[in-house]
């Protein structure tokens, strides 16, 4: 059964990952933020591919019970940075709508 809820987090984290592409998510990271959308897209994308290479790598290589601590550990700090970000995107927008 844990195998089972692993590999769905596993899957609704790459699903996630899918559709921050949609959403341009790369708009909350400074060094992309400024970049034109074709070219930040596209650094965006690339930059996944050594994670999703590694993560895979490693449920394939590595003892499972350590890969269950690494991505638990990934997904707490994802989250943490998702609502940091919301939470200035919103402040950014309030500021931006008062004309602040």
């Amino acid at each position: 059964m844990i195998t089972l809820l692993f590999v769905l987090i596993i899957s609704l984290l790459l699903i996630h990952e899918m559709d921050a592409i949609r959403t341009k998510e790369w708009k909350m990271f400074i060094i992309l933020k400024d970049l034109p959308d074709e070219t930040a897209y596209k650094a965006f994308t690339i930059a996944h591919l050594p994670l999703y290479f590694s993560a895979i790598l490693t449920l394939v290589q590595v003892n499972l019970t350590a890969i269950y601590y690494i991505i638990d550990l990934f997904l707490i700090a994802h989250t943490v940075i998702h609502f940091c970000f919301r939470k200035k995107k919103r402040i950014m927008g309030l500021l931006q709508y008062f004309q602040i």
